[in-house]
């Protein structure tokens, strides 16, 4: 897949991000070139401010596994969950959104083997883990089902 479709399907993500969170009354920053190496948005809150990094899982919906990138084979350097510094993981998966504290997904992930990893996924540069949805995504947080009144408080405690 060409590098500018991935592009275009992580801004898709995004604005989805963007959409649900300004809903609940926040407001976002995009990241500069260099911020986007560590995160994607800075959503900001009266209450709260914090860093994200989304992706936009497209494969997901028809294997039913959860990819995590962790490595970049072309530039043959750490990516992904290697290499973020965001408060929080977005993973969009058929246009439903779920979150979880990046540092809860990196203990997930050092305590839990993937399915398998897949070298050259992608545009042919990213290396991933999959898990088994049914088994990566009950540790996370289904934002979409989140009644407005709770929507604030779940997001403190998600990343707490």
């Amino acid at each position: 897949m060409p590098i500018q479709h991935d592009l275009q399907r992580g801004k898709e993500g995004e604005s989805l991000v963007c959409e649900l969170f300004g809903q609940h009354g926040f407001t976002w920053q995009e990241s500069t070139t260099f911020e986007r190496l560590y995160w994607d948005l800075k959503l900001i809150h009266s209450e709260i401010v914090f860093t994200a990094e989304v992706k936009n899982d497209i494969m997901a919906a028809k294997t039913g596994n959860i990819a995590i990138e962790y490595f970049n084979s072309k530039k043959q350097e750490s990516s992904g969950i290697d290499v973020t510094k965001a408060d929080m993981w977005v993973h969009i998966i058929g246009g439903q959104i779920f979150a979880i504290a990046t540092a809860n997904l990196k203990d997930f992930i050092k305590n839990h083997s993937p399915l398998r990893i897949v070298e050259g996924a992608g545009d042919n540069n990213a290396d991933i883990m999959l898990f088994q949805a049914g088994v990566i995504l009950p540790v996370f947080c289904r934002l979409c089902d989140i009644s407005p009144s709770k929507f604030l408080s779940k997001i403190k405690e998600i990343l707490n």
